[in-house]
């Protein structure tokens, strides 16, 4: 369109690096910084125009770096002596915070965007003679407690110098730059790892006051820009892939020493605009995220840093004193401010929109114009637009005119081509376009009127005379080519056509009769003699129409025309459309369009897929339909043209089959032939059934297991395997299954040759195989009631078994043990007066099949008396009412034994010496009675020749 939009305001004077000392808000209008004399802290909240100090007084603070959170809420100060200052009310309070980072001073501060997130970037060593800036810390609230992410340990703790870091809005990207190294590290996972991205760039001098680089990065972490003294790197896709631009004519100068272009780098929040500051004062700028750029400025005019606000609305530029030395930064006082103002370039028109008018735009998108926040209209990308084209087709040409008036009577500039727009990014602009004469008037003038408040300047709006003779003088600047251009991708009303046409001669024309409003046509005129040219022209309103182009006398002619894609409800034909050009012009070409009522339609189709004695429903909108049989349906309900309509399946479909709809949704038609979409289809298939079945192995007799599916369709199922041999679910399944193994008595392994996997309309085969075997054998003299305790040690393990004695020989048998085992049985006690021989073939390894040659042999004597058994637990229980109910347990062997009176009690199983117990008891009975164990409910099992060799020490106390 030609219009721009630029305002300059003066803020505060910046000593030599101004590369930390400046920030601001994701839409400009929080600002933050110090100056020439860096105890000069000061923040504005109306995008530069005025600032407030915050502290000009104390001559002990030396302020280092500055940041603002996106939304302006968070400014944040930091000092070479590592203190932090933060205002959480957007400058109105500050408030210290505690002295706990792990940095010795502070040069960089970060507050990228969420809540409560800031970073610090600073000293925290010495090395060859240097402080060097290696640490890294975060805060998640804000800055009261802090993390080093480079000196905590782990992959993160190797030497580094960081030159710049930038942090994504989330925190959880980060990159730096390694000034020492070389290298530039990335982090995903905030900072608790970095990965070396690009390493070994160019040769850098150590400490020798070179800076290295700049890096900065979009809000989301993924477009990352780095600038080194010779070259740009750039990548879109997180650090994976970096494309380079170097020292090239046209981006460097190849006939003298690369400068180091690295002094400042700033990008929006979206990563497509970046501004990079050179040591020669000159700053490049690109607008497509690196593809291209620009450059401005130099040494007659230099620049130290360049600040885009996040939204890419506000540009800041920091002015140089003068040339300083690289290693001896030293600062000029001078007052003149023309060379160290910070200058506020804002731009508040689209940023697609550059200093020139110009816009950059993808072929086939759309691009929407706006004055401040008033938006104008909307069109396809093409090389030029004119005003008239950004009111909608079908209205009237007055919103065009108008939209002329308004920004010809906003213009600034002392130019009529080129229009300058005031600053416009603090207002709300409420013009009535569409209005009456008046109404559009009285709105533009009382803009105008907020206008001049705000900037002091007077406005007045032009008028439409005025306008118009603009719009014609300029557009009677325009070649035939960029006249042609103009119509061919956005139409144009006849209005614009005729104000392009600015003579009548050698013209092909005609009229335009019917077409509804809001539509648009394409015509092309193919004009054929030696050589073959076309002209492309939409149409955007009734009326006369002419292609712009000359025509040539004796050529052949032939026009088309196109409807637009989705064009529908009118068709239009062409008349005269071929022949002979003339000597003259021809103006007989006629376009007559006819527009047509559509029909309403009902929804019908085809069932295919059901048995017999299957059923199914279906729905549309409010109405639902019963289905018996296969065959064709139909719906009643008549639906108007561009109806939304979807077919479904109501409710559950019929058992055992999958249902589809094909062609079930979409918009009603325009149509005038036909009253009925037809071509619904509904297929049911049977859903796929299996079975599930295999063969047990290793089952040892007596014993059974239970196999359990889950099925991911059906739920679950269980079968009980009593013996070896074939099994079958009685169940069929559909989905994916999942096979377990429950039930199976200790020691006993049951294994799956398949535990889980897809459905298979073949079966699924799941054998078990079962392992394991028992250690049994018989007790010769172990009186009737009297016990046994032994230990059976694996090398899986050790476990306890009590035997008590029966009239007659007494049997006993292990848990099972696994083949190869290697076990040994040992008696750890017995009761009063009964002794025992060693036991007979008590140790070995475990095979296949069960062991049972195990005896021992007992005799009672007369010593002992009533003692309680070595290795026996127990104690008495207090209090506990008769017939009542106490369960006491071992939570150590989960050891359970169930008491009803008062007395002396005894737990089943007994434990081998050193063996630790813990006693629990829980009232289970109907009175509300409370059980406790108040004395002895831990210990350990003392030696087996210890006197006691037992325990029955344990009190539980029940009161009611």
């Amino acid at each position: 369109m030609g219009y721009t939009s630029k305002g300059l305001v003066a803020g505060p004077q910046l000593n030599y690096d101004g590369r930390y000392q400046f920030g601001m808000s994701s839409d400009g209008t929080i600002q933050l910084g110090f100056g020439i004399a860096p105890h000069n802290l000061a923040f504005s909240k109306d995008s530069g125009r005025t600032w407030q100090n915050v502290s000009d007084t104390d001559e002990g603070i030396t302020w280092s770096a500055v940041a603002v959170s996106p939304g302006g809420d968070f400014l944040v100060a930091g000092t070479a002596d590592k203190r932090l200052v933060v205002s959480s009310d957007r400058g109105a309070t500050w408030a210290e915070q505690t002295d706990s980072s792990p940095c010795t001073s502070i040069r960089q501060v970060l507050a990228p965007g969420a809540s409560g997130l800031l970073y610090i970037v600073g000293r925290s060593s010495f090395f060859n003679g240097l402080f060097v800036s290696d640490c890294i810390a975060k805060s998640a609230d804000m800055g009261k407690t802090w993390t080093d992410l480079l000196n905590s340990g782990g992959d993160n703790s190797t030497f580094a110098s960081v030159e710049d870091v930038t942090v994504s809005a989330d925190g959880m990207h980060i990159a730096y730059v390694s000034q020492g190294a070389s290298n530039l590290y990335q982090s995903a996972d905030g900072g608790k790892t970095f990965r070396k991205t690009l390493d070994s760039l160019e040769n850098s001098f150590f400490g020798s006051g070179k800076l290295f680089g700049r890096v900065a990065s979009s809000s989301d972490g993924s477009r990352i820009v780095f600038a080194s003294p010779t070259f740009l790197r750039i990548t879109s896709d997180f650090g994976a892939t970096w494309g380079t631009v170097g020292a090239r004519p046209g981006f460097f100068d190849t006939n003298r020493p690369p400068s180091f272009i690295g002094r400042s780098l700033s990008t929006s929040a979206d990563g497509l605009l970046m501004y990079v500051t050179r040591e020669d004062g000159s700053l490049l700028f690109s607008d497509n995220g690196g593809r291209n750029w620009s450059a401005r400025g130099g040494s007659s005019n230099p620049l130290h840093s360049a600040y885009i606000s996040p939204d890419g609305g506000t540009l800041a530029l920091a002015g140089e004193p003068n040339k300083h030395g690289l290693a001896n930064h030293s600062v000029d006082a001078s007052s003149d401010t023309s060379k160290q103002s910070l200058i506020l370039e804002t731009n508040s028109t689209m940023r697609y929109t550059d200093s020139s008018g110009g816009y950059r735009c993808k072929t086939g998108s759309k691009v929407t114009f706006y004055l401040g926040n008033l938006a104008l209209g909307r069109v396809d990308c093409e090389t030029t637009t004119h005003v008239y084209q950004l009111a909608a087709l079908g209205d009237d040409a007055e919103k065009g005119l108008r939209i002329a008036q308004l920004l010809q009577s906003l213009n600034t500039g002392e130019s009529t081509t080129r229009i300058r727009l005031p600053d416009l990014k603090a207002l709300g602009i409420d013009v009535n376009l569409a209005g009456t004469d008046e109404q559009f008037a009285a709105s533009a003038n009382a803009l105008f009127s907020k206008l001049a408040d705000f900037s002091g300047k007077t406005f007045t709006l032009v008028d439409k005379t005025t306008a118009a003779a603009h719009i014609s003088s300029e557009l009677a600047k325009l070649s035939v080519e960029a006249k042609e251009k103009l119509c061919k991708v956005n139409a144009c009303r006849n209005d614009l056509i005729n104000l392009l046409n600015t003579n009548d001669f050698q013209r092909i024309g005609g009229t335009l009769t019917g077409m509804p409003a809001g539509e648009e046509l394409a015509l092309t005129l193919t004009l054929t003699d030696s050589t073959s040219t076309t002209e492309t022209l939409k149409l955007g309103s009734n009326g006369s129409w002419k292609f712009i182009g000359n025509t040539r006398i004796g050529a052949g002619y032939e026009i088309t025309l196109k409807n637009p894609a989705g064009a529908i409800g009118y068709e239009c034909e062409l008349g005269n459309a071929s022949g002979v050009v003339p000597v003259g012009s021809i103006k007989d070409v006629a376009i007559n369009c006819v527009v047509y009522e559509p029909m309403d339609m009902t929804l019908s189709g085809t069932v295919s897929g059901l048995a017999p004695d299957q059923s199914l429903t279906l729905a549309s909108g409010d109405e639902a339909i019963a289905i018996n049989a296969n065959g064709s349906f139909a719906f009643t309900t008549k639906l108007a043209f561009a109806t939304a309509y979807e077919v479904t399946v109501l409710n559950q479909n019929p058992a055992r089959l999958e249902c589809s709809v094909e062609n079930g949704a979409g918009s009603i038609p325009f149509s005038r032939d036909s009253n009925v979409i037809n071509d619904i289809r509904v297929l049911c298939l049977p859903i796929p059934q299996f079975r599930i079945s295999g063969v047990a192995s290793g089952l040892p007799s007596g014993e059974t297991i239970t196999l359990s599916n889950i099925d991911s369709d059906l739920g679950s199922a269980l079968i009980s395997i009593t013996t070896n041999g074939a099994y079958s679910f009685a169940e069929l399944f559909t989905g994916n299954y999942q096979l377990s193994v429950l039930g199976a008595p200790s020691g006993l392994s049951c294994v799956l040759s398949t535990s889980a996997g897809n459905p298979n309309p073949l079966g699924v085969i799941a054998d078990i195989a079962c392992t394991g075997a028992t250690l049994s054998g018989v007790i010769s003299g172990l009186d009737e009631s009297a016990t046994l305790n032994m230990l059976l040690s694996t090398n899986a393990g050790d476990s306890a078994l009590q035997v008590t004695g029966t009239s007659g020989t007494t049997s006993f048998v292990t848990r099972y043990l696994q083949p190869g085992t290697s076990y040994s049985l040992s008696i750890t006690g017995t009761s009063a007066g009964i002794s025992c021989d060693p036991i007979v073939n008590a140790s070995g390894t475990m095979g296949n099949a069960n062991i049972s040659n195990v005896s021992i042999t007992c005799s009672s004597s007369n010593g002992g008396g009533n003692d309680p058994v070595a290795g026996s637990l127990g104690g008495t229980v207090v209090g506990l009412v008769e017939s009542d109910a106490l369960q006491i347990e071992n939570n150590v062997n989960f050891d359970f034994h169930s008491v009803t009176t008062p007395g002396a009690f005894t737990m089943p199983l007994g434990l081998a010496p050193g063996e630790t117990y813990s006693i629990a008891a829980q009232y289970g009975g109907l009175d509300n009675a409370s059980c406790e164990v108040t004395s002895g409910a831990t210990g350990t099992m003392p030696p087996a020749d210890a006197t006691p060799n037992y325990v029955d020490d344990i009190v539980i106390t029940c009161t009611y």
